[in-house]
């Protein structure tokens, strides 16, 4: 008889658990975009170059780079290139010229309405002939032959703004949404991003975003003002610029007043060493009726600089 009871709980525990499940009905992604902090990444094909080679002209390479667009935004054709660094171009046939390819078009990731990710596309810049002509004695290296990329890249991030007849927040029960504190931030997969939104009270008809800006690549990665050479000395005045673009919310009415934009809600600013920068942006929302939520959307346009390398060996032919 206990026997019997304890199965017949068990049964109604199991019962009550699945019902509880199916309430809470399935889980769905919200974030609209696919995410990740890189754009292009890059790779060496095998053999391409090889790990030795010989002198005098015996043995013609390839350099291949493999370029995959593991990022949300489609490069164009025009957007940058790729460059051979670390060698004499003389020394190996060639003209500077040779040794600098455009990136073709790659389209990004996508998500689908329905939340799929559609995996961003690759291609492949080919260097071809590369033929170390000296005469050498005996081994030389390691040499390092590095693939520099250069390309311009674009950044779209979002987040919900809470907007009130009152401002200041008061506190009363069952709110639509509070103004002050830390916002939820979602960003297209690029390796500059919105890392951080906070909103607050700035009078009775205004309220203040601030928005931080960072970059998450790599330690030797950089990035530069659009449209430039990714030249990565010290004093460039075009490194860690970023185009910042903040759009007007409440479908359009309401346009952003941003400090370190000259007061608009557009322009280029500095990321000083590449360290975090917070940018305060506010909202005249006099003219706005009712409380509620809207979102805040935002672009970062940049120029972004990464580089892989690999190291060969060059032997005398006449002595191996």
């Amino acid at each position: 008889m206990k026997r019997i009871f304890l199965t017949f709980l068990i049964l109604l525990t199991l019962m009550v658990l699945s019902a509880c499940q199916s309430d809470s009905g399935p889980v769905t992604d919200t974030t609209p975009f696919v995410g990740g902090e890189t754009g292009l990444v890059l790779s060496f094909i095998e053999a391409a170059p090889p790990d030795e080679i010989f002198d005098d002209g015996q043995f013609p390479f390839s350099v291949n780079v493999k370029l995959e667009n593991k990022g949300e935004y489609d490069l164009e054709s025009s957007d940058g290139f790729i460059q051979i660094e670390g060698i004499s171009p003389t020394e190996f046939g060639k003209s500077s010229g040779d040794l600098r390819e455009d990136i073709p078009g790659i389209e990004g990731s996508k998500k689908g309405i329905d939340g799929a990710v559609i995996n961003g596309f690759s291609d492949v810049v080919e260097f071809a002939e590369l033929n170390y002509i000296p005469n050498i004695a005996g081994t030389l290296g390691p040499v390092p032959i590095r693939a520099a990329s250069c390309y311009n890249y674009e950044t779209r991030a979002t987040a919900s703004l809470c907007i009130k007849e009152e401002t200041i927040d008061s506190i009363r029960d069952n709110e639509v949404c509070q103004i002050a504190g830390e916002k939820d931030v979602a960003n297209s997969g690029a390796p500059v991003r919105i890392t951080m939104v906070k909103e607050a009270p700035q009078s009775k008809d205004s309220i203040q975003a601030q928005i931080t800006i960072g970059a998450l690549g790599q330690p030797t990665d950089s990035f530069y003002k659009e449209g430039t050479e990714c030249d990565n000395k010290r004093n460039n005045p075009d490194k860690f610029v970023v185009f910042m673009e903040v759009e007007p919310i409440v479908n359009g009415a309401v346009t952003a007043r941003c400090s370190g934009l000259n007061g608009g809600n557009s322009g280029f600013i500095t990321l000083f060493d590449g360290a975090d920068r917070t940018i305060s942006c506010s909202f005249d929302t006099s003219g706005i009726s009712g409380n509620f939520e809207t979102r805040m959307n935002v672009k970062l346009r940049y120029r972004y600089s990464q580089f892989i390398e690999k190291n060969i060996i060059i032997r005398d032919v006449t002595r191996d």
